[in-house]
């Protein structure tokens, strides 16, 4: 049985760097040797150690990589905002005054870590644009069960020129600020769904028009 994941990314960028970014053509998951640090941890109890990359699933990187070889990042992250069940549930918004880029979807079904694995990959290249402030992608389960059971398990630090996945450990008060960062993107979303039509293709539209 597929369990539904919720995506988040938000970056500083400026409006002409974030232009070029998604004009770049994707990278491989290749270009990056450290998805092994990649770490997760159960929300309900807030365990310090971490989910081990091993529990993540399969990670399809060679059908990841064949995605991620055509297109530029625009294609790719409409892609990414067309798989949610319903258009409502997926957002990009850029506000010019500060800056922020927000990507969210909040039902990325999948059997395996598929498509999480090609939002990270696809965000992670953005790394090369972002401004001195960065930013973070935080991918998260909802098991069913209710929000008891939701679980962060992957959160990706964006700075300039490099990511970095932040352990939940080692990394405690960036983790945790980063989960909060997703909690208020994905609550305001979800809150305002019903103010769109399942034909509304407001994200699209929003990305498009960077």
């Amino acid at each position: 049985m597929s369990e539904p994941y919720s995506a988040m990314a938000q970056f500083q960028i400026s409006r002409s760097a974030l232009k070029s970014y998604l004009a770049a053509p994707a990278r491989p998951t290749s270009q990056w040797s450290d998805w092994s640090d990649m770490c997760g941890r159960e929300d309900a109890t807030g365990q310090q150690d971490g989910l081990p990359f091993s529990l993540h699933g399969e990670m399809d990187f060679d059908s990841v990589d064949r995605w991620l070889s055509e297109g530029d990042y625009r294609w790719h992250l409409r892609d990414i905002l067309g798989v949610a069940e319903l258009p409502s549930l997926a957002r990009f918004d850029y506000d010019a005054d500060t800056g922020l880029a927000t990507v969210v979807n909040l039902t990325v079904g999948a059997e395996c870590f598929r498509n999480p694995l090609w939002f990270l990959a696809t965000v992670r290249g953005a790394a090369g644009y972002v401004d001195d402030t960065g930013g973070v992608a935080v991918i998260r389960q909802y098991l069913w069960g209710g929000p008891e059971s939701k679980y962060t398990m992957a959160v990706l630090r964006l700075e300039r020129g490099r990511t970095r996945f932040l352990h939940s450990a080692d990394d405690a008060d960036a983790y945790s600020d980063a989960v909060r960062r997703a909690n208020t993107a994905c609550n305001d979303i979800g809150h305002g769904s019903d103010r769109l039509t399942p034909d509304d293709t407001e994200a699209v539209a929003n990305l498009d028009r960077i």
